[in-house]
């Protein structure tokens, strides 16, 4: 797992790259904030890799056609998190 800021970080994108061969799957999340910068470009990015991508969102807004699986959750707080979590992993 990387953790990353919600605006992603060169260095964000530098420590992803770097674990990109470990992954089978990934799954990152790209929530939609009126008032700030999404993650929209990087998912983009990372979903030209070739891997298998999940992408989990609070927002049908940040649709894109490259992301073939998408989670809207309506929410971003820690129970969405958890629930999110048992959805994809139990």
């Amino acid at each position: 797992m990387v953790e990353t800021e919600m605006s992603f970080t060169d260095s964000d994108r530098e420590r992803v790259m770097e674990r990109l061969d470990e992954a089978d799957i990934i799954v990152a999340t790209n929530y939609y904030y009126r008032r700030g910068a999404g993650g929209g470009e990087f998912i983009r990015e990372l979903a030209k890799k070739g891997k298998k991508l999940v992408v989990v969102t609070n927002s049908p807004y940040l649709d894109a056609p490259e992301f073939t699986t998408e989670i809207i959750s309506f929410g971003n707080g820690p129970r969405s998190a958890e629930q999110i979590a048992k959805v994809l992993f139990e």
